[in-house]
């Protein structure tokens, strides 16, 4: 699954309403508006901190070192680093977006 279609499913879960961009350095992002029609703004949760923290949290999900749980069940296991905990998380969101 690319970049971009894990945070198209990603905002799905999360109810957002998205409209998708490549940044400067190529990664798919996303300019996001909760509910539809409000001011658009940044999403870029597979590389910001903050975006992936508030997807977590937005969707119940649970991490654990080496390993990523969302609230529905989906597990998700990435080595342990900044960078692969916001995958994992942006992952599991993804799942949870498919199955809605």
């Amino acid at each position: 699954m690319t970049d971009r279609e894990l945070l198209e499913k990603a905002a799905k879960a999360a109810g957002i309403h998205i409209e998708v961009h490549q940044n400067a350095g190529g990664a798919a992002c996303i300019d996001f508006s909760k509910p539809p029609g409000s001011q658009m703004f940044l999403w870029s949760p597979l590389e910001d901190d903050g975006d992936a923290f508030r997807l977590m949290c937005e969707l119940g999900i649970n991490a654990f070192q080496g390993s990523y749980v969302a609230q529905s069940g989906v597990e998700v296991h990435e080595p342990h680093s900044t960078e692969s905990m916001r995958r994992a998380i942006v992952r599991a969101a993804a799942a949870m977006g498919d199955a809605a």
